[in-house]
């Protein structure tokens, strides 16, 4: 029933904000604990069938499974407690904003320092670029090296 009134507000803020349900993803969570234990655990269901799922998916054997890979252990003869019942509400566009980065193709990339590096032949003088500086498609006359 937390899960019906949780998803309801989640979506209507989200439609508030411009998104149709078609682009409206829902993910439940549980925060359970063992009874006597103060340690909780924020918990996805499983959507695997078993004796414990609800429509939500399976909870339980999430948390056991989750619980014995935390702490090595399960505590199967007690109780497990709900502490917290969330939504994660997203909201997706289709659409995906790719900008290219300006071409420096052509343009001469900028020297920071030129030292002394010494190759197979003896000194040679190296030019230091620095990448942040550097754009797509810049030619860099060698030796350099770029930081």
């Amino acid at each position: 029933m937390r899960f019906n009134a949780l998803s309801a507000i989640c979506k209507d803020k989200l439609k508030s904000q411009g998104f149709m349900e078609s682009q409206i993803v829902l993910e439940p969570y549980l925060h359970l604990r063992y009874a006597g234990t103060d340690c909780s655990l924020m918990v996805a269901p499983s959507f695997e069938d078993s004796a414990h799922s609800t429509r939500h998916g399976d909870f339980y054997t999430a948390f056991v499974n989750r619980y014995k890979n935390e702490f090595g252990f399960t505590l199967a003869e007690r109780d497990v407690l709900v502490d917290d019942v969330r939504i994660r509400g997203i909201g997706t566009s289709d659409a995906t904003e790719y900008f290219a980065p300006q071409s420096g193709k052509g343009i001469e990339p900028p020297v920071e320092k030129i030292v002394q590096v010494y190759f197979e032949g003896g000194y040679q003088d190296t030019a230091i670029y620095l990448l942040e500086k550097l754009h797509p498609e810049q030619e860099i006359p060698g030796p350099a090296i770029i930081m």
